[in-house]
This record gives structure tokens, sequence and C-alpha cells, in this order.
């Protein structure tokens, strides 16, 4: 009888043991063996009122998490600085007497704004060149005999650690600086006629010297897929291009960064002022040393609300704004500012670790797990800026991030968040409510997988269906 009980307990023990081996090896709804054939995946759903988990998998697998961590850098500026403040750029006059003649210098103060220029605000150069002439007639200037000087010593300039060489020529690898201009970036217009014919540059966007910008092209024209990428470091005028492009094409761009962004501001500035009869004697930028004057300030521009800019950020994945928004918690220091980063997360979410190393989610140096992102949104949405930081997120089915994301499923116009892609990356985080309307937040990481993007989008829609359903 002993015998007998003991065999029963036995038996009972081992049909646990092997049920819950086959919980915990069972493939998350959506997905298939092919698609997880030598990948990872994280993934962590949690109930928002309760904050407790509904559903892990591989839940504290440090992974990279590519531009979902746009979602953290942007939630800690937003609380440390509160969704309305707006950087300030400031105009001011320096006069210098020679020979009893004054003279004047029209000074531009950066302060890292990221707008200033911004093709992510219609006509923003046209308008903000158009009120700063309007603030400098205004003030009865009309001739700076002692020409434009940018002042951009209140930041460091850094390329950010862990950015690699195939990233910093192109516009999503543009460091931010004291000043940003038209998003850091260049555009390049080509046209192209028969296969095996040279590529011609016949616009660039803006308008710039020869002696500003140099291309070294090596761009084959023949019928294999486009794809172009541009080399060279953000601080030399240099850009070598590489890649093929399709024959008879009228207007192929490519968008590179730019080399300077400030001289080209001033450059720019210039050009206009002349336009509007106000004569400079010429431009400088100060990059180490503040210039030698104590100006008087006549104008302030100030840039779009911070929530705006964050909407922006996550609406279209922009890393520079995610970067300079580093650089301002640092004080215009980069690596403090990647410092405070892991200090705040570290500080808010101490169980679970993670390696920021910027934040844009840029650098495949970065790790965190999907509980890690779940918790952090947690706290962000039910902190004193939750209101404000849930309307940033993109919204599934609607323009931006998330338009193709879920748009024929029962969470088109329901879940808001943010997607993350880079090479073997694919990540999404945020929130949804549910069938019952009881509101969930998630993350889901995968990496190395090599199933097709299109493929694991899929899988991952139908995953956040079954969680829908099944809440």
């Amino acid at each position: 009888m002993q015998f007998k009980s003991a065999w029963c307990i036995i038996l009972v023990i081992g049909l646990k043991l092997s049920l819950q081996s086959q919980i915990q090896n069972e493939l998350p709804a959506g997905f298939t063996e092919s698609d997880l054939k030598g990948a990872s995946l994280s993934i962590h759903v949690m109930d928002y009122e309760q904050g407790t988990t509904l559903y892990a998998y591989d839940a504290d697998r440090l992974l990279i998490p590519a531009s979902i961590q746009k979602l953290l850098s942007t939630g800690a500026v937003m609380e440390r600085f509160g969704p309305d403040y707006q950087f300030k750029t400031a105009l001011g006059v320096c006069k210098s007497k020679s020979q009893a003649i004054s003279k004047k210098s029209l000074i531009i103060y950066g302060s890292g704004d990221p707008s200033l220029g911004s093709h992510f605000f219609p006509d923003e150069t046209a308008r903000m060149f158009t009120e700063w002439t309007q603030a400098i007639t205004r003030n009865g200037y009309n001739t700076f005999e002692n020409g434009i000087v940018v002042d951009a010593t209140a930041t460091d300039w850094l390329i950010p650690d862990e950015w690699t060489w195939n990233d910093i020529g192109n516009y999503y690898g543009v460091p931010p600086g004291a000043i940003n201009f038209f998003d850091n970036t260049c555009v390049l217009h080509y046209k192209t006629s028969a296969p095996y014919t040279k590529a011609n540059v016949y616009k660039i966007e803006p308008d710039l010297p020869d002696t500003f910008l140099k291309i070294k092209p090596n761009i084959k024209i023949d019928t294999i897929q486009e794809s172009l990428i541009a080399f060279g470091t953000p601080y030399e005028f240099t850009r070598y291009l590489s890649g093929n492009l399709s024959p008879f094409q009228n207007d192929v761009t490519l968008k590179i960064s730019m080399p300077h962004p400030a001289e080209v501001l001033a450059y720019s500035f210039q050009k206009h002022l002349k336009t509007k009869g106000l004569y400079t004697s010429g431009y400088r930028v100060m990059y180490e040393s503040p210039f030698p004057c104590i100006a008087d300030t006549f104008y302030f521009h100030l840039s779009p609300p911070l929530k705006t800019l964050i909407h922006k950020t996550l609406l279209y994945s922009i890393n520079l704004y995610a970067e300079a928004f580093v650089l301002k918690m640092g004080n215009g220091k980069y690596h403090t500012g990647v410092e405070t980063l892991n200090t705040f997360w570290k500080s808010k979410i101490p169980n679970y670790p993670a390696v920021l190393f910027d934040g844009s989610g840029l650098s495949r140096s970065n790790l965190v797990s999907a509980v890690f992102m779940t918790h952090a949104l947690h706290y962000l949405l039910k902190s004193k800026i939750g209101s404000a930081f849930e309307s940033t997120m993109a919204v599934s089915g609607l323009p931006g991030g998330l338009n193709n994301f879920a748009a024929h499923t029962a969470l088109r116009n329901n879940l808001k968040g943010k997607s993350g892609y880079m090479s073997r990356v694919r990540s999404y985080a945020g929130i949804f409510n549910s069938k019952t309307n009881r509101k969930l937040v998630f993350c889901i990481i995968v990496n190395n997988s090599m199933a097709p993007s299109s493929r694991l989008k899929t899988a991952i829609e139908q995953f956040l269906v079954s969680q829908y359903l099944n809440h």
C-alpha cells in the first residue's frame, strides 16, 4: 500500500513537472519553431492596474532593444524637465570699438534644440529665419561689421560610444550638439540614365557651397535592388557613397549626415539676411571657448514644447531628437547624460538590469529585457506625466511608426507604443485595452531570427491579438 502510494506521488510529481516543462517550452501564439530557430525571444505582458504578470516567455533575457529604447530616454527627460519645457536659442549683439568706430557682431547662442530647421515641422527653416530677421530689424540693426558668431560651446560634440562606421555617415547616425540644423542631414537628389552609366547629383538640400560637402561616389547603375549607404564622420566634409541605383530614375534621394551643422546654419542665415538687405561680413563658429564678449540678448527662439518633440520622436523614430534629450539630461555632456539615464532607470526599476549606451537604441551594445521594459512603461504611465507621455506614443493603424502594425485587427486605433527594427532585431512595446477593456502593458523583443521581417511582424500581431482575446 505504501509502495503504491509512493508510486502515485512520484507519478503525480512527474506529471506536474512534465506539465510545467511543457508550459515553459510552449511557443507563444503566432510563433513557429522555424521563426525562432537559433533566435532569442523575450515577452512580458502585465496588468496595468494591478502591476501583475499575465504572460511571460523568457521575460528577463537581456536582448538588443533597437528603437523601443526611445521610450526610456523620452520618458526620463519628460519626467525631469516636464512636458512643457522648451529649448531656447538666443540672439544677441556684441559691440566692439576700433578707432572710435563701433562694430557689431550677431551672436547665436545654441542650447541643444534639435528642432531648428527640422523638416518634421513644415516650413520650419523659412519661418525661423523670418522671425529672426524681424527681431533684428525690430531692434534697429541692419549691419554686422564683425559678422555672425555661432556660440556652440554649451554642449560637447561627441559621437555616441558603440555607434558603427556604417551608421555615422547616414541621416540616422547624426550626433547632437549645441546647434542642430535641418536635422543635421543633407539630402542628395540623384538622376540616373542607362545601366552602367554615371549617376549625377542635381540638387543638395540645404543649398551648400562645394567646400562644405565633397561627394566621393561609388555607385553602380544596374537592375539590382536599390541600396545606398554613406560613409564619413559628422565633422569632416567628405562623404563616401556606395551602393546600387536603378536606371532611368528622375529623382532618387539619399539622406546623409551633415558636416558641421553649426557652420551650415551660419552660412544659410547669412544668405537669408543678404536677401533681406542686411549686411554681415562673414561668420565663424565657437566650439570650445565662448566668444569673448557679453552680448546684449534681444531675442529668444523657443522650440516646440518637449511633449511635442517627444511625440515626433516616437512617431517617426528620430534618433537625433532622442540623443539631444540625453545631452540635455547631462547638462551638455553626452557621457554624463548616458550615465544619468542609466542611474535614473536603475533607481526606478532596481530588480531588473539594463545597459544603455545611447538614447535612440542605435547601438547594438544596448541590452534590456521585456520585463524591464514593461515595468519601465508601467512606471511612466502611472507617474505624474502618465497622461502626457501616453499621448506622445504612436497608435496602431494610424499615420506614424505603427501605421502598418495590427492595422487590420482588433488592435487598430487601440494599441499605443513604439516599434524597433534593425538588422536581426525586431521589437515592440506599449499598451492596449483587451476585449474586456483590461489595460495591458507589453513588450516583445526578437533577436537573431532568420525569419523575414514581415513574418515576424505577423507573428507578433497574432500573439498580441491572442492576449487581447484572452484577457
